[in-house]
């Protein structure tokens, strides 16, 4: 069917052949369909391995029956929440009225 790139693609994609058949009670792929779902995965993932293995982990995880882009993407930065902006305004915020202490002060 397709020229896998790496091992760990491969195992990751049979692995989610025998979930989709023995979790989801969905028929095993015919040639055509496994085509079908490998081209979705590609373009999916943009052609990246490593993307393509989190697309399928990540359906996996999520019971999904199909592939879906990533709720996380792959080496994401992290984006803070609003209650963390909140926290880090409100810690600025305190600071700014609480005096600094220095070397020569003592308590």
């Amino acid at each position: 069917m397709t020229l896998f790139t790496t091992p760990e693609l491969k195992a990751v994609w049979d692995e989610w052949k025998e979930y989709r058949v023995q979790e989801k009670r969905q028929r095993k792929y015919t040639q055509k369909g496994e085509q079908r779902a490998w081209d979705r995965l590609q373009r999916l993932s943009g052609g990246n391995d490593e993307t393509a293995i989190s697309i399928l982990r990540e359906a996996m995880e999520l019971q999904y029956i199909g592939f879906f882009p990533l709720k996380k993407p792959v080496n994401a930065t992290h984006k803070p929440s609003r209650a963390e902006i909140h926290a880090e305004g409100y810690k600025n915020l305190l600071s700014s009225y609480l005096p600094r202490s220095t070397d020569s002060q003592s308590l």
